[in-house]
Order: structure tokens, then C-alpha cells, then sequence
């Protein structure tokens, strides 16, 4: 589950599901429900694996950004 708000603001102006998470917005806005601007996004959710072992998780993109796996 995406959470897409306008930076800083507290709540989401737009909530979708994102089936992966690999996008190249460019120039561009993710979500046409966002005014022109900084925006931030929250996905939440589940990763599943098919089988036991080392996994490495990472994150690349401009700005700021976290990663957490709990």
C-alpha cells in the first residue's frame, strides 16, 4: 500500500496499491491526485520469498529515503 502526501503534510492526499515498487517519475509527478511540488510516499506491506536465505534490500533514488524490514 503507497501512501503518497504533499510534503510536509500529515496526511495522505492519495492512497493506491503499487504492485512493485521501481518507478522513474523523471520530471514528472507519481500520482495526477498531487499537486506540483516536494511529495513524500509510505509503502507498507508484505515481502514474500520463496525460500529461506540471505536477502539483501536497497534503495536508490534522489532525496532522502529509509528503508526498515521488521
Amino acid at each position: 500500500i503507497a501512501r503518497y502526501s504533499c510534503e510536509g503534510e500529515a496526511s495522505p492526499i492519495c492512497t493506491r496499491v503499487d504492485p512493485a515498487v521501481a518507478f522513474d517519475w523523471s520530471d514528472g509527478m507519481p500520482d495526477d491526485r498531487l499537486p506540483p511540488g516536494p511529495f513524500s510516499v509510505q509503502w507498507q506491506g508484505q515481502v514474500l520469498v520463496d525460500r529461506e536465505g540471505n536477502y539483501r534490500f536497497s534503495l536508490a533514488g534522489l532525496g532522502k529515503g529509509r528503508v526498515w524490514i521488521d
